[in-house]
């Protein structure tokens, strides 16, 4: 058993061996009615490294298309635009939230529910992926989605 345990220890240190630092908090998406084409991904980020961690991407298994978005103002009107990077410096704290920054999941294959968890991924800059799992809220219920310090199950890994 103890080799064992060893033995796992061993395969696993390799995959997280100068894993950059991102720290992925308070995910949540808010349900979405019968029928909706799009949903969206909220959480926090921390570079708590040393080193500039950029962001390239996202994919999830619950939609055909996952984008980066954020809200930007066009000639007095709010709109949506996908950005194709997000670079987060050394100690940077970024919030993914409603009118703000978030992941678009465009296309989904099925409602999401409340109560249930979907898995994301975040492509980096340096081969490394950061996986998560994200809860699914009922906003009308009175959900804000704030719950600062959760860890749904982030792991930095290499491709």
């Amino acid at each position: 058993m103890l080799k064992r345990a060893a033995l796992l220890i061993a395969l696993l240190l390799p995959a997280h061996a100068g894993a950059q630092e991102l720290l992925l908090t308070a995910p949540y998406a808010r349900a979405t009615p019968p029928g909706a084409a799009n949903g969206a991904a909220y959480f926090e980020l921390r570079n708590q490294g040393g080193e500039t961690i950029g962001l390239r991407g996202a994919h999830s298994e619950v939609a055909e298309r996952t984008e980066i978005h954020e809200h930007v103002s066009v000639q007095g009107m709010m709109r949506m635009r996908e950005v194709k990077e997000l670079n987060i410096a050394p100690g940077e704290h970024l919030v993914f939230q409603p009118g703000g920054l978030h992941i678009m999941l465009l296309g989904l294959k099925q409602p999401l529910k409340p109560g249930e968890l979907f898995a994301i991924r975040l492509e980096l800059d340096n081969g490394q992926h950061l996986d998560a799992e994200i809860p699914v809220r009922d906003m009308r219920a009175g959900h804000h989605g704030q719950h600062h310090g959760q860890h749904h199950g982030q792991r930095p890994m290499k491709h």
